[in-house]
């Protein structure tokens, strides 16, 4: 019993935590406001960002990690390095994603 409890648990927090980005990014995709809170899409980078890299690590660094013997600071390392790829990639598409509202905000913006 106590084992399944724990599974729930982990489901709960896991599905829990996607919530809480996707309620940060609203405003985003939902174009609710004309003014956007930016502290509220920075901090939903950043946990994404910091939650995308630590599910890198887990689920496909993982098998590395179970093939050989590692020192914890290898494990720190090689997950810094995960959560920072991570980081250029998200915010590549996040460049992306900017220069595409920006010309769209462009062609609707009556020229002078």
């Amino acid at each position: 019993m106590r084992n399944l409890n724990q599974k729930v648990w982990i489901v709960f927090s896991e599905i829990a935590k996607w919530v809480v980005i996707v309620y940060l990014f609203w405003p985003l995709v939902a174009m609710q406001s004309a003014k956007l809170p930016l502290w509220r899409m920075m901090l939903g980078v950043l946990l994404m960002v910091i939650f995308i890299g630590k599910l890198f690590y887990d689920y496909v660094l993982d098998t590395f990690k179970k093939n050989r013997e590692r020192s914890p600071l290898s494990h720190l390392i090689s997950m810094v390095v995960s959560i920072s790829i991570i980081a250029v990639i998200i915010a590549g598409l996040l460049m992306l994603f900017g220069y595409y509202a920006l010309s769209q905000y462009q062609q609707v913006t009556p020229q002078e």
